[in-house]
């Protein structure tokens, strides 16, 4: 899904993983908002956000 400059990929389907995208884009800086799965455990995160009970929920990580 795109609006505007913002585009909404499943960072789960083939071809819009995290890496693929960062490896898309190597000059642009991006901001990724989605599961901890999503992510690989090298990459730092800018911020988790937890479900009440303390679980993950979304992280927010940012590429370059």
């Amino acid at each position: 899904m795109k609006f505007d400059k913002f585009y909404f990929p499943d960072l789960g389907d083939e071809g819009t993983h995290y890496q693929d995208i960062v490896e898309a884009n190597p000059e642009k800086k991006i901001l990724f908002v989605g599961r901890p799965s999503d992510f690989p455990d090298s990459v730092s995160r800018l911020y988790s956000v937890d479900f009440l009970d303390g679980s993950p929920d979304f992280d927010i990580i940012e590429s370059n």
